[in-house]
């Protein structure tokens, strides 16, 4: 009995994951290389639901939601856990900073090799 208990409790969290993941759009993992003039474009954490990125001259920059609370990027708010549907990754606070700093260092040299110029001499 016990075990049927489990795989019962198993079975709907697959089927709640199956229809959670059905329902997820694809959220870019960098910031544009231009601002909106219109809104400021905020992305969620790669690794971490309590955070998000927000960008600024295609350079992305760490917000914090309060204490609880998750990114929402469909909304683009900080909001209740069970609203948002993210599960975090991070298990240090070492990780989080290491992963910005790679996005960060991603659009640096991004922005260096659209600056490099040729010249040929005749």
């Amino acid at each position: 009995m016990q075990s049927a208990r489990v795989i019962l409790m198993a079975v709907a969290a697959l089927a709640a994951l199956i229809d959670y993941s059905a329902h997820v759009q694809a959220v870019p993992l960098s910031c544009p290389r231009q601002d909106s003039v219109d809104y400021t474009v905020l992305l969620p954490h790669p690794l971490d639901c309590g955070l998000y990125l927000i960008c600024q001259f295609g350079s992305p920059t760490v917000g914090k939601c309060p204490l609880g609370l998750h990114f929402n990027p469909g909304l683009q708010v900080c909001d209740w856990p069970q609203n948002v549907g993210c599960i975090s990754s991070v298990t240090s606070t070492t990780s989080v900073v290491s992963i910005v700093q790679e996005l960060e260092d991603s659009n640096e040299k991004t922005e260096s090799n659209e600056n490099i110029e040729t010249t040929t001499a005749a």
